[in-house]
């Protein structure tokens, strides 16, 4: 049986791992000349900011403050 520590733990983690990719993927934009593929990248950056948003309001509704 999963507790709610379980759970936050297992929120908390996905939601750092969605900030590295974030974070991971604008910094390889910035350093990108092609415009296309910074383009490409900085949506990629924007879709994980997304899920990030996303695992808060989740994290919200199980924990509220």
């Amino acid at each position: 049986m999963y507790t709610n520590e379980d759970l936050r733990g297992f929120f908390d983690s996905l939601g750092r791992y969605e900030k590295l990719q974030r974070d991971v993927v604008r910094t390889i934009a910035e350093n990108v000349e092609d415009q296309t593929v910074k383009q490409t990248l900085l949506r990629i950056s924007s879709d994980e900011q997304r899920h990030m948003d996303i695992v808060q309001q989740m994290l919200d509704l199980v924990f509220p403050q």
